[in-house]
């Protein structure tokens, strides 16, 4: 799970207040600066390696566009915008996604689910359990979620289905995001659907992983990595 260092170059107060509370929402988003032109954000972005922008297009002498147009470092971008004319211009810059204001909380996560660190600055690793439990969006609350408590979790369209010791927590979210916020020596996907539990797993061999009462089937592009994961953290005889 990696934290993912990004700014804010927007000039509306209002539209920054809300991209601030949805970054806050999400436990491997860092921001570093809030900035109101791309004028002001370049001495930073000059000093300090930054792995997301989030850009408005209308801005103060320079617009957002043109700025872009003259970073040379890469960095993943993605724009938002009241105006959906420029999205053509702004995919032709390699950006990572359009965000057309008013943009919902589903939808910027989805944004942000296409980050792949890979491909860009690698930021610092997160302490992978901090303080052992992750929040969710539930029910219109944040419901706290020990870690150690989660057996396995399940996607279910636009929505996952965490699977406690006690109970089954529905969240709506993209199972991908849920992935970055669990620390990958705990947690490791099987399927394109489910992310199982490594100290509540008791089985498993080319096909499924048993766990306390449920088979969690392997995926076949899955099972070389699942394999690599179980090994670094446990070796296998």
């Amino acid at each position: 799970m990696k934290t993912i260092k990004c700014i804010i170059i927007e000039d509306e107060p209002i539209a920054s207040g809300i991209l601030l509370d949805y970054i806050d929402q999400v436990p491997y988003l860092q921001v570093l600066g809030s900035y109101r032109s791309a004028v002001d954000a370049i001495p930073y972005m000059n000093s300090t390696p930054i792995d997301l922008l989030f850009l408005d297009i209308h801005l103060p002498v320079i617009k957002g566009l043109d700025f872009l147009k003259s970073i040379s470092k890469p960095r993943h971008t993605i724009i938002t915008s009241a105006y959906h004319q420029y999205a053509v211009d702004g995919f032709e810059l390699n950006i990572t996604d359009y965000l057309l204001k008013p943009y919902s909380f589903d939808r910027f996560l989805n944004a942000v689910a296409r980050i792949d660190l890979s491909t860009n600055t690698v930021a610092q690793e997160v302490t992978p359990t901090g303080s052992g439990h992750i929040f969710i969006s539930a029910n219109k609350r944040k419901v706290k979620v020990p870690l150690s408590d989660i057996i396995y979790v399940e996607a279910h369209k636009e929505y996952v289905v965490i699977h406690t010791r006690e109970s089954r927590i529905k969240s709506k979210m993209r199972l991908s995001v849920l992935e970055q916020m669990l620390p990958d020596t705990l947690f490791q996907r099987t399927h394109r659907s489910f992310i199982v539990s490594i100290d509540h797993l008791t089985s498993y061999d080319q096909s499924f992983v048993e766990l306390p009462g449920k088979f969690i089937p392997i995926g076949k592009s899955y099972r070389q990595p699942f394999n690599k994961a179980i090994e670094k953290i446990a070796p296998v005889s």
